[in-house]
């Protein structure tokens, strides 16, 4: 995800943007969908949950 787009999840999980307005947004937003809800991908474009995995 771009630094950008980062940013803009910082600010949505902070409650100062709403979930609508990061989605009007981001670069991608079934990527920034993924990321709030803690799923990131890992190396080899393999999905790992937040906390599990590596």
């Amino acid at each position: 995800m771009r630094r950008f787009d980062q940013a803009i999840l910082k600010l949505c999980q902070e409650g100062v943007v709403t979930v609508a307005e990061a989605e009007s947004a981001v670069t991608n937003v079934e990527e920034f969908r993924m990321r709030l809800r803690g799923i990131t991908t890992g190396t080899g474009g393999n999905l790992v949950t937040a906390g599990i995995g590596s």
